[in-house]
């Protein structure tokens, strides 16, 4: 969407929406399921050393889901989606997501919308597919290989150290849970490329948490405004457990404008996470620091529960077929 590409252009130093496009049409730029089963945009150049990472827990991730919804897919079933993605797609030849159905179809591969995004979805994560060039405005698929010639695999150990780093970069000061919580990382995982880079790294505490950032940062100037991402009440966090490391990416809102309890320093009082949430823009508006909140109001986890089609069933949600 011309929304995400904005997500883009607005960390580079100069360019516009044509630079973003002509950069995912090269496949400088992929958009892809990598760390967590959601799609990002990642550089071409990083894009095997971050499947590598993630690719299984992606791929167990994609099973479960389909098995929660009665889709038990069998490995010889991904692998007959996989010999039809790699025969269709031969000879840089992109497709968009119908196309494809038709193609699984013309296979005899029994399909429909949600069985074809599993399949898709573990076609990336085992590095077979990526994204093609935009075709009459539709996004497309392509052979990972013909977009990004394969190049020399790192190490485990520098490829967390290098994700580790890209973190602390752009999400400083954060937690070790943080950084699990944005990477789909194992707790040790996450340990050792924090480890690896802790000569970069300053620390500082608050509330009896440690919290981590670049040192790189406090030679820069600041900016006046900070932009907090989704932190309204999510349905799949379990406030009970602070500890356990649950990440959202802000798409399963349960309760509009609450302040999730996870963020809070006790979530069983109601006014504690709202007081608190008010006491930390306060303080940052009193640092001459202005608030940008995101929220996430036309794009959720469920459509079909969201308490926004259950009071006008059809009208929040656009939902025609076709990506």
């Amino acid at each position: 969407t011309i929304t995400s590409k904005w997500a883009i252009g607005i960390r580079l130093k100069a360019g516009n929406l044509q630079t973003v496009n002509e950069a995912l049409a090269k496949g400088d730029i992929l958009r892809i399921h990598v760390m967590r089963p959601t799609w990002h945009y990642v550089a071409a150049e990083d894009i095997r050393w971050m499947l590598k990472l993630s690719s299984r827990r992606i791929i167990t991730a994609n099973d479960s889901f389909a098995k929660s919804r009665g889709q038990d897919i069998s490995v010889d079933i991904y692998n007959k989606a996989n010999r039809l993605l790699e025969k269709a797609l031969a000879g840089h030849n992109h497709l968009t997501k119908q196309e494809i159905d038709n193609i699984f179809k013309e296979g005899g591969l029994e399909t429909n919308e949600r069985l074809s995004n599993r399949f898709l979805i573990h076609a990336e994560a085992e590095g077979l597919i990526c994204s093609g060039a935009d075709k009459n405005n539709k996004i497309t698929f392509a052979l990972l290989d013909e977009r990004v010639p394969p190049i020399q695999e790192l190490h485990k150990e520098e490829a967390l150290a290098i994700l580790a780093r890209k973190y602390f970069r752009s999400h400083s000061p954060a937690s070790l849970k943080d950084f699990v919580w944005w990477s789909g990382l194992s707790v040790t995982e996450a340990r050792q490329g924090i480890a690896a880079i802790e000569q970069e790294l300053l620390t500082d505490r608050f509330l009896a948490q440690k919290y981590m950032f670049i040192s790189l940062i406090k030679k820069k100037k600041t900016t006046d405004i900070l932009h907090i991402l989704p932190s309204y009440d999510y349905a799949s966090v379990d406030e009970s457990k602070p500890d356990k490391a649950q990440y959202n990416w802000g798409y399963d809102p349960q309760n509009y404008n609450v302040p999730d309890g996870s963020y809070s320093t006790d979530p069983y009082k109601p006014d504690v996470r709202i007081k608190e949430f008010k006491q930390m823009v306060q303080a940052l508006h009193k640092a001459g620091i202005r608030v940008v909140l995101d929220v996430v109001y036309n794009h959720t986890f469920n459509t079909e529960e969201s308490n926004f089609e259950r009071t006008v069933p059809g009208y929040f949600y656009r939902q025609t077929k076709g990506w």
